[in-house]
């Protein structure tokens, strides 16, 4: 009987994670830098566009395909040759960071006014 339990279970297992693979769809989020905008797609259907602040000349986004390497919840800002910035309302991060490259991220924003201009390199939301 142990045995026959634990071939179902077997069986169940293999059957749910067949099911999730082929099932599965692929989220990703398009960054329209000329547009200023953030469209996030599940599969290939368009789910939310948001307005976002890109880089300017001196500090451009990054163009191509990237993986979401982490993200965060109240981040923390370590600006180059300056003392980290915790988080809270003078933390130009905002309260979320999705890394996608070293050093480069969609981030929350302090500054609604920058939505929609050429900020730095990062991608605000």
């Amino acid at each position: 009987m142990k045995k026959v339990v634990i071939c179902i279970l077997i069986i169940a297992v293999l059957f749910a994670f067949a099911g999730i693979s082929q099932g599965s769809t692929t989220n990703k989020i398009i960054i329209n830098i000329p547009a200023f905008s953030l469209e996030y797609y599940e599969g290939e259907t368009l789910i939310k566009t948001y307005p976002v602040a890109v880089g300017r000349s001196t500090s451009q986004t990054p163009i191509g395909d990237f993986q979401v390497i982490n993200k965060l919840k109240n981040p923390t800002w370590f600006p180059k040759g300056r003392q980290p910035v915790p988080p809270g309302p003078a933390n130009p991060l905002g309260t979320r960071w999705i890394g996608f490259k070293n050093g480069y991220g969609i981030h929350g924003n302090n500054n609604p006014l920058t939505i929609g201009t050429m900020a730095s390199a990062a991608v605000h939301i």
